[in-house]
């Protein structure tokens, strides 16, 4: 992998030798960890909250997001099939969970959002899609240094 500012292929929050950005994203590192469910459980779920946006999604992301971090199987019967979420779900499992952790999300997760946002009467136009990026910017940047966030072409953010 071609790396910016790194001239090593360890990983910048566990330190392990011979790592990728897979790894990276899914490390199990306990401050990566920390920092996750920190992040999620503070400005990104206040970002959901500001965004309308849909409920069941909004608990669909705060159960994956750990969840991939743990390394835990993800499977769409455990969500809800309001608005078709769980179809959603199955088709992002076909994109790859490294693919949402990344913000490329199923455009299924807009079409939910669309539905939800019609059943309430809502003028709003915010995108899931938006929100995946929204994601990338205040749960990803896990790492320690801005060099990191270079590397692998995250968005850096300082941690408080």
């Amino acid at each position: 992998m071609h790396r910016r500012y790194q001239d090593h292929s360890n990983c910048p929050l566990c330190r392990k030798h011979g790592e990728k950005v897979s790894h990276v994203l899914r490390c199990q590192d306990a401050d990566a960890m920390e920092r996750v469910i920190e992040r999620v459980e503070g400005p990104f779920t206040n970002i959901l909250v500001k965004h309308s946006t849909d409920p069941c999604i909004k608990a669909a992301i705060l159960k994956i997001l750990p969840a991939l971090r743990r390394g835990e199987p993800i499977t769409a019967a455990e969500f809800s099939t309001e608005f078709e979420l769980n179809e959603a779900i199955e088709e992002q499992e076909t994109l790859g969970w490294n693919n949402y952790l990344l913000g490329r999300w199923s455009p299924k997760w807009q079409k939910v959002q669309a539905q939800y946002f019609a059943s309430i009467s809502s003028q709003k136009t915010i995108t899931v899609l938006c929100i995946g990026r929204v994601f990338c910017c205040y749960v990803l940047p896990l790492s320690r240094s801005p060099s990191f966030c270079s590397s692998y072409s995250l968005p850096y953010f300082p941690h408080s």
